[in-house]
């Protein structure tokens, strides 16, 4: 779920913990679902590819902290193309303070094409991963457009 790449703005010489809510695991095979502990690893990962900070965290320590709370995760319950929206919200605060730096909404959507899988619980896990996938892209280039 992480992109390999961000058009960022800037990036930051400062440290961030990351933490995540609003997901939850698969309850079944045939179920496609984003864990907070997903998510956690996908945003982790991109920042470190995109250098958006110098180090990331699991936990509230560093010198800012990014929450993510997944809103929405809208999934088609059958079809030939299934497209997928996600909506999480994203907030960055100082890790001393506490207060709200940046914050928004960001809704993304993605859609699987037939041709990409056949089995449609693939092309949904294809979709939710790839709307998923542009939240978080969106979410790190806005970022890098704030000054902190």
């Amino acid at each position: 779920m992480a992109p390999e790449s961000a058009s960022l703005q800037r990036t930051f010489n400062k440290s961030v913990g990351i933490a995540v809510s609003g997901g939850r695991a698969a309850d079944s095979v045939a179920s496609t679902q984003i864990s907070d502990e997903d998510l956690v690893v996908a945003v982790e990962m991109a920042i470190r590819r995109t250098g958006l900070f110098s180090k990331t965290f699991r936990s509230p320590s560093g010198d800012y902290q990014l929450d993510l709370r997944i809103v929405k995760l809208k999934q088609p319950l059958m079809g030939l193309d299934m497209t997928v929206s996600a909506q999480i919200e994203w907030r960055l605060k100082r890790t001393r303070g506490g207060k709200p730096i940046w914050q928004e909404t960001i809704d993304t959507e993605h859609t699987a094409k037939l041709g990409e899988a056949f089995v449609g619980v693939e092309r949904l896990s294809l979709a939710t991963e790839g709307a998923v996938r542009k939240n978080i892209q969106t979410g790190l280039e806005h970022l890098s457009r704030q000054s902190l």
